[in-house]
């Protein structure tokens, strides 16, 4: 034969009931009628094959059975409630390991400050970033995100005028995949280079730099995150 057990919906009930102190008190907090919370009491007393409660017309007292009871049920509520906090803060408090990648011009002027504000918001992350020239293929799984922008082939500016469109293949005596050494080659005034407004404009506002071809524009270079579908199942743990 089985041990009859209480649903934690049932402790939770009779605590109440005890706390308010009738069954009047307990059904308006429940919304119910006080005809219900007396029929649900006298149906855990059927069950459990014990009296709970002593009734009378002026008050319920405790039985030395419902003592013992009481003193367990709240002890198991507690702990419910303590389990149930745990998991909504896992899952509202990201923590673990976060691996980003960005190029080194973009990476150490914009994600690297992005980055420190990301720490002061979530503490328990732990971010490396890794900041490279070439950026690694998509495909391997060395980072949780990546951030790439813009598309273009090295040496090859695309330009357009209204309806007119030029592809010009750049040629110098200087040339280099680095993006910040090609700035600083024409902070030294060795001849034009093609760079993002959000890199040059501090150079622009002191004069250092001076915009030509003004009446041309390049094509815009989106900025997108990446990163595998894995991380959509939830945070980093």
């Amino acid at each position: 034969m089985s041990t009859p057990t209480s649903a934690p919906s049932e402790m939770a009930f009779f605590s109440l009931l005890v706390r308010f102190g009738s069954f009047s008190n307990a059904a308006r907090e429940l919304d119910i009628t006080t005809r219900a919370a007396s029929k649900r009491l006298a149906q855990m007393e059927a069950r459990l094959g014990v009296q709970l409660l002593n009734r009378t017309t002026r008050r319920m007292g405790l039985t030395p059975e419902v003592e013992v009871y009481l003193e367990h049920a709240r002890r198991i509520l507690a702990d419910i409630g303590d389990m149930e906090r745990l998991v909504s803060n896992s899952v509202g408090a990201p923590k673990g390991l976060l691996r980003v990648n960005a190029t080194l011009g973009f990476g150490r002027s914009h994600i690297a400050s992005l980055i420190s504000d990301f720490a002061k918001l979530y503490p328990e992350v732990q971010v490396q970033l890794q900041l490279t020239v070439n950026p690694p293929p998509l495909t391997e799984d060395a980072f949780d995100i990546c951030i790439r922008q813009g598309d273009e082939a090295y040496g090859i500016w695309h330009l357009s005028s209204g309806q007119r469109t030029e592809t010009v293949k750049v040629r110098g005596t200087l040339s280099t995949n680095d993006g910040e050494t090609a700035l600083n080659w024409a902070l030294d005034g060795h001849g034009v280079v093609m760079r993002a407004e959000w890199d040059i404009a501090k150079y622009l506002d002191s004069g250092r730099l001076r915009q030509v071809l003004t009446n041309w524009q390049t094509p815009p270079a989106d900025i997108h995150a990446v990163y595998p579908q894995r991380l959509t199942r939830g945070p980093p743990n």
